[in-house]
């Protein structure tokens, strides 16, 4: 049997090494063939294209979050109440076996609890936020910044510039934060965990779990009910929404006949999107109000200006001291103040940044006009519309099935570097979202 034994405190080398392992053999040694085999029906890999992103996008890849209404609780965990129906029926019939005998109690698996259900993404990025205000307040401090910033209006280039500095690392809007790598994947609604293991220890999957007489029966009754477990992480049950077995208890929720994923979506999911704009203005006034709070009076020194004999200007060793006073705004007065177009192209200007996209000044242009046009026309939320269906891909991001694919081939192909192939993928992408609004 090969040796699984990467956790998080190896080398580099030896991680990807043991990872490697891991991907490509545990489910082969434990089902008893020679053959590699990287899922079942069983047992699905949620780190395979974009399944890392299952139940947190819709069908066009716009960033959602479970309804509240559709919320209840189990063994203390909030949980989806469709997702509560199907466990509840599973854990009756594993109480059932336990009680034959047909399986034991001995490890984690002995006993169904759920440890963890349910994140709450807006909670998340409240918290988030305050990191970024952080971030924001130690950015105005160097470099001479504060001497910069006189009013909420002299902020906005420089919150711009902080944009580019960070965006590649820590994204702003909602939507980008919830389809990031700061967003746990149990914010999707449909993943719940039966013990509070360590993600990064594969020993402890493969003897706590695949290794243990309760696993295939587990396994079995769950894609019976309708989940299917998480490859690297075995104590995670997913709920498959295209199941047949979920399905049942998504129709009688929702009382819909035989849901598809878009009737799923649009009736227990919500866009993110719409968000976005009032958010972000209310995160700019917080920013400038807090430094307002740190600094409310800045003095600020400069050579005074003279008229030398010859009549050019000069600057004497003489300083003149400019006092710069700073009033907090309301959110009021902002939003009085700027009008809607104004913040579409700020906000398309940020969603071109944190995605990675990087449309060009010439197609950026286009979109912000195409967009303050339907905000004129019709109305912000269809703007807002227009804009995310511009940067909702993530067939740019490495690891995305279209990335890889383009990868293995130019590389059959081509002698193309990483970094070539990258941006052939981002024009592409790119291209693919040039449609008639």
């Amino acid at each position: 049997m090969p040796d699984f034994k990467g956790n998080n405190n190896l080398g580099a080398r030896a991680l990807w090494a043991y990872r490697n392992i891991y991907n490509g053999a545990i489910i082969s040694e434990m089902d008893g063939i020679s053959k590699p085999r990287l899922e079942t029906l069983q047992i699905k890999d949620f780190l395979k294209d974009e399944k890392l992103l299952y139940g947190r996008v819709n069908q066009q890849f716009d960033p959602v979050f479970p309804a509240a209404n559709y919320m209840t609780t189990v063994d203390g965990k909030p949980i989806l109440n469709f997702v509560s129906d199907a466990f509840m029926d599973m854990k009756k019939k594993f109480d059932k076996a336990l009680r034959e005998g047909y399986i034991n109690t001995d490890g984690p698996i002995g006993n169904l609890k759920i440890v963890k259900g349910y994140s709450d993404p807006q909670k998340e990025y409240k918290n988030y936020l305050l990191i970024l205000k952080k971030e924001f307040k130690n950015f105005i401090k160097k470099k001479n910044r504060l001497y910069n910033l006189t009013d909420f209006e002299s902020m906005l280039p420089l919150f711009m510039e902080f944009m580019d500095l960070i965006s590649k690392s820590m994204p702003v809007s909602k939507s980008a934060f919830y389809i990031s790598k700061y967003m746990h994947p149990t914010t999707s609604g449909l993943m719940i965990e039966l013990y509070a293991g360590d993600y990064g220890d594969d020993k402890q999957k493969v003897d706590l779990f695949y290794k243990q007489r309760n696993f295939k029966y587990l396994k079995n009754l769950a894609y019976a009910h309708g989940f299917v477990i998480d490859k690297h992480i075995p104590w995670r049950l997913v709920a498959d929404i295209n199941s047949p077995a979920m399905n049942k208890y998504i129709s009688k929720r929702i009382n819909v006949n035989n849901p598809n994923t878009i009737t799923i979506f649009n009736r227990i999911y919500k866009e993110t999107y719409p968000d976005d704009i009032p958010t972000f203005i209310n995160l700019m006034v917080e920013m400038y109000n807090q430094i307002v709070d740190y600094r409310r009076v800045t003095a600020v020194r400069d050579s005074s200006k003279t008229i030398g004999r010859n009549g050019n200007s000069d600057f004497s060793n003489c300083k003149t001291v400019k006092t710069i006073y700073r009033n907090k705004v309301t959110l009021k007065e902002v939003v009085d103040k700027y009008p809607t177009g104004y913040w579409i192209e700020l906000y398309t200007k940020i969603r071109n940044s944190e995605t990675g996209l990087k449309f060009d000044d010439n197609s950026l242009s286009q979109i912000i006009r195409n967009a303050t046009d339907l905000a004129r026309s019709l109305d912000r939320p269809s703007a807002l519309g227009y804009i995310i269906d511009k940067f909702n891909s993530v067939s740019h991001y490495e690891g995305s099935l279209y990335y890889d694919y383009t990868r293995i081939k130019e590389r059959e192909n081509t002698d193309k570097t990483d970094i070539q192939i990258a941006d052939n993928v981002r024009r592409s992408t790119q291209a693919s979202k040039f449609f008639i609004y």
